[in-house]
């Protein structure tokens, strides 16, 4: 077992002799930077996921996560598979429509480049959409302390106003009307009895 006290720079970063001081600074900050935008989507998740439960609580529709799936041992984990969306499950309103929401957050003042959502991610919203399912995408919106994002704002929209473009801005989103709270992300999708 390695002494920890004999741990150098190059056995985290890799040897710094090929890539000088500036491609180890260069790496530190990608990994700090790729820390950063992960825990961002995790609070954008959690956000999404607190509008999930109070559409549950209000009897509107049943949205569950879906988790990546992962192996690990040893304490380590890598994925097995990609996911399909971030939340998936169907109308309360006595149609059982299917409702799939991908979440992608990010931070104050960014547009959020659409690229984002992954190629097996749009194919999944569109066959939703194409089986007259429910495809949403939730953008939420932050303005980023370290790690961490305040004062969320979380805009949900049709994924068929959006699948075409390659970007889109809060300002687009807000103009839309597409600012949403948790009584009434879903309303637009329900039929009347």
């Amino acid at each position: 077992m390695t002494d920890p006290r004999q741990i150098t720079l190059d056995d985290v970063l890799g040897p710094a002799k090929a890539l000088g001081s500036a491609g180890v600074l260069a790496k530190i900050r990608r990994r700090e930077a790729g820390k950063a935008a992960e825990a961002h989507g995790r609070i954008g998740e959690a956000e999404v996921a607190r509008l999930c439960t109070a559409a549950r609580e209000h009897h509107v529709a049943r949205l569950e996560q879906i988790a990546t799936p992962t192996r690990g041992r040893n304490g380590r984990r890598r994925f097995a598979a990609k996911s399909i969306v971030d939340f998936l499950g169907f109308l309360m309103d006595g149609t059982g429509r299917v409702v799939a929401i991908e979440v992608k957050t990010t931070a104050e003042g960014e547009a959020l480049a659409l690229a984002r959502v992954d190629e097996h991610q749009r194919e999944y919203l569109d066959t939703v959409l194409s089986a007259g399912g429910i495809a949403l995408l939730a953008a939420v919106f932050g303005e980023p302390v370290g790690n961490m994002l305040l004062r969320l704002r979380t805009y949900v929209v049709p994924w068929a106003d959006v699948c075409a473009r390659t970007r889109v801005t809060e300002g687009q989103l807000l103009a839309a009307g597409c600012l949403t709270g948790p009584e009434d992300f879903l309303l637009p999708y329900l039929t009347t009895p």
